[in-house]
């Protein structure tokens, strides 16, 4: 939820200084907001990895088997939730300076592209485990994806700061 907001949180702020030609400041914004949604995925990850009891315990309680498979699904499934709130950030990025088209790339990719096939053939390599583990697999091809796009993005030169 906190990533949904920052990223369409600042949607306004990039819209409306791309529509200005201030495309430095769009970009500003776009990497201040990933670098936020990092740093709060980066603290999740954190507490996912170190006290991930504690945290189910505020959810629910069962069985020591139930409370063994939930703290090993939380460490595997939310493994790479830094790199979503980076791709969720760009994605939407795209979106507002008017560049749909690589925000669903982005989406599609994380989604369906990645995703789907992962969830066919790592469970019959894995077992069950397949299944946590395409998640996180997805989460980082997205993230890459998204960084690339990105990069190749600002390097335009209506990105460099106007004096």
């Amino acid at each position: 939820s906190f990533f949904v907001g920052m990223a369409q949180g600042s949607q306004p702020i990039v819209s409306y200084n791309y529509g200005a030609d201030k495309h430095y400041r769009s970009k500003q914004t776009c990497l201040l907001s990933s670098f936020i949604c990092f740093s709060v995925g980066l603290v999740g990850f954190i507490l996912f990895q170190t006290i991930p009891e504690t945290i189910i315990s505020i959810m629910g309680s069962g069985d020591s088997e139930y409370t063994r498979f939930a703290v090993k699904t939380m460490r595997v499934f939310l493994s790479m939730i830094m790199c979503n709130g980076v791709q969720m950030t760009i994605s939407n990025y795209f979106s507002a300076i008017g560049k749909p088209i690589k925000g669903v790339i982005l989406s599609l990719v994380r989604q369906v592209v990645v995703i789907v096939p992962l969830l066919y053939v790592l469970p019959m390599k894995l077992g069950l485990d397949g299944v946590l583990y395409a998640a996180p697999i997805t989460d980082f091809v997205a993230f890459v994806l998204a960084l690339g796009l990105i990069i190749f993005e600002f390097k335009n030169k209506s990105y460099k700061e106007h004096k």
